[in-house]
């Protein structure tokens, strides 16, 4: 049983990953990637709670630390920085805040406690994300 839970996780979040799978660099991609995480939670809200919440697929994705190091969001966090002028340390702070806020949202979606559309959704999470943009920038 062990086996197929591993499988059935593995799968489950290449089909996740390929949905959040950025077209654009920079800023815009990691804005990409929060809109489609919102709407996995609204399209797919029971393998988002399965993968996200529950802890019943055993995914605990290792944490932001684990967030940061991952491949293309390393390389994401670099490339904001480099094309803003401003530290990776900022950029890592302003990636956390905006994972952190955006996964609340998703996740209040996903239970069905927010009746919101997406585009009240990407609407809340952009205006977070400009907030938590201007306060990295002083």
């Amino acid at each position: 049983m062990e086996n197929f839970r591993a499988a059935l996780t593995e799968y489950a979040l290449d089909y996740a990953n390929a949905k959040m799978r950025p077209e654009s660099n920079g800023k815009h991609a990691f804005a990409e990637v929060g809109f489609s995480y919102l709407c996995l939670a609204f399209d797919e809200p029971k393998l988002f709670r399965y993968l996200y919440m529950s802890g019943e697929s055993g995914y605990t994705g290792g944490g932001l630390e684990f967030l940061f190091q991952k491949s293309g969001n390393a390389e994401l966090i670099k490339q904001i920085a480099k094309e803003s002028g401003l530290s990776v340390r900022k950029i890592r702070a302003y990636f956390t805040n905006t994972l952190v806020y955006t996964h609340g949202l998703a996740c209040f979606i996903a239970s069905g406690l927010l009746k919101i559309t997406k585009q009240q959704a990407k609407k809340m999470m952009n205006e977070a994300a400009n907030q938590f943009w201007s306060e990295i920038k002083n």
